[in-house]
């Protein structure tokens, strides 16, 4: 029972509906009436049904049931997600909830190549967020095979141009078969982590012609922020695609470790105002707030060199500090880690 229309799309409808066998509310997508029966819009409307269908994974819709009406128009039934694209809100959420959001987005590709299928059209409006917490991607109608025996069609010439301008990697642009692959997702995940961090999409121009030359030539809008997902960014979104990361995990790992890098300097900076504090008090709980925010830093990332020497430093001064005040147990416990370099 049809109840609504829920949104609309360049080929589709998609309407509330209820299922009535187990009463359910559910989304209904069916092919406008206009383009029912053009064989290409059918083609790509059955594959996103398939591909949909195939992929079970928290992050990606489930399909329910493909079937045909009395007057031939095609249909599938799915889940109703209840929502908003990441669209609308990518600008009101702050650089972590969104980075938070694209993991999940990149947990739903990496599952998607694990069987040899490739999005092609990933973008913030492809991405539904639920009322509780939820990260659906949608729009599967651009993807398509880069193995044998799958249920879509392999990327061939015919179908081998496609994709959203602001996002399209070069080779999506060209159409060469040969390299849109893995790595292609990979720029489009790239080129929204470039838009969290910058607040700029990849790809710009005044008018389409330039638009085309830009995304061929790979040409990024440039932005002054530094820093080192600006750098994973531009790797995901290198010209050709050897040169970006080599899968879509390798890609979460780099956003993750820079994560980590960027807590541990953060509980670096704040151990250092903590023991400065404590040195000019000679207040044991600063001494030890220190200490801890150091070695939790450490913890993060082995290689922040700035609280590897914070530990050290800290210690001796918390140390001088208990003998000074004859502490000698607690002096020792604090010396003793450091004693084969200060002895």
């Amino acid at each position: 029972e049809i109840r609504g229309i829920l949104g609309e799309g360049g080929m589709g409808m998609v309407y509330t509906a209820r299922q009535t066998s187990i009463d359910r509310e559910i989304a209904l997508k069916m092919i406008k009436p206009k383009m029912a029966q053009n064989r290409d819009v059918q083609t790509v409307f059955l594959a996103e049904a398939a591909v949909t269908g195939e992929l079970e994974h928290p992050n990606i819709i489930p399909i329910y049931e493909l079937g045909i009406q009395e007057n031939g128009v095609l249909f599938y039934s799915m889940r109703k997600a209840i929502g908003v694209e990441w669209k609308s809100v990518i600008g009101k959420k702050n650089q972590e909830e969104n980075i938070e959001i694209l993991m999940k987005v990149s947990d739903a590709v990496a599952f998607a190549h694990s069987k040899g299928i490739v999005h092609r059209d990933l973008k913030p409006e492809n991405v539904m967020l639920g009322e509780f917490g939820e990260v659906l991607v949608m729009a599967w109608g651009l993807a398509a095979s880069v193995i044998d025996g799958a249920k879509i069609g392999r990327i061939t010439e015919a179908n081998a141009a496609g994709g959203t301008p602001a996002y399209m990697a070069p080779e999506m642009c060209t159409g060469q078969v040969d390299l849109i692959g893995f790595q292609s997702d990979v720029y489009l995940l790239g080129a929204i982590l470039y838009e969290i961090v910058t607040g700029k999409r990849p790809h710009y121009a005044k008018n389409m012609m330039d638009l085309l030359y830009n995304i061929a030539t790979n040409k990024i809008e440039p932005t002054e922020q530094k820093g080192e997902l600006v750098t994973i960014a531009l790797k995901a979104m290198s010209a050709h695609p050897k040169d970006r990361h080599p899968s879509v995990k390798d890609l979460q790992k780099a956003v993750r470790d820079t994560l980590k890098h960027n807590e541990s300097i953060a509980l670096a900076t704040t151990a250092q105002k903590d023991l400065d504090k404590a040195k000019e008090t000679g207040n044991y709980d600063l001494y030890a707030q220190a200490l801890f925010g150091y070695q939790e830093a450490v913890r993060l990332w082995g290689g922040n060199q700035a609280a590897v020497e914070g530990v050290t430093q800290t210690r001796m001064d918390y140390a001088r500090r208990a003998i000074a005040k004859e502490d000698l147990d607690l002096a020792a416990s604090l010396a003793s880690p450091l004693k084969s370099e200060y002895p």
